[in-house]
């Protein structure tokens, strides 16, 4: 299991905003998820907006969660403005897992 640092915000458009202040989460990489899922803790203190609902499979079952959309930065700087998240409960320490590129739209890059 890979677990870095990163930082999570609220979507933002970079040709017309600089990116919002993220907050600085602890994230779990797997290179093979179908979603990204959020903790309500990252929701809750990013003030993420609710989106839609998205399917989410389990392994012996099909359910529905909350679909938010939002940033999400490397600790070289290196982001993507809009990141489709998934609502979800993940293992003790971690504040987002499973996070998938093809879930992605748009790469900022941020000097700080």
């Amino acid at each position: 299991m890979l677990q870095t640092p990163c930082a999570i915000g609220l979507a933002f458009n970079p040709l017309t905003q600089a990116p919002p202040p993220g907050k600085p989460v602890s994230a779990i990489w797997d290179t093979g998820a179908t979603n990204s899922v959020v903790s309500q803790k990252v929701i809750d203190e990013c003030g993420l907006t609710q989106t839609g609902l998205t399917e989410v499979h389990g392994v012996n079952s099909v359910d529905h969660g909350a679909h938010f959309s939002g940033h999400i930065q490397l600790p070289s700087g290196v982001g993507y403005q809009e990141v489709q998240v998934t609502r979800g409960t993940l293992p003790h320490g971690s504040d987002v897992a499973n996070w998938n590129g093809h879930h992605c739209h748009g790469r900022f890059r941020h000097n700080q």
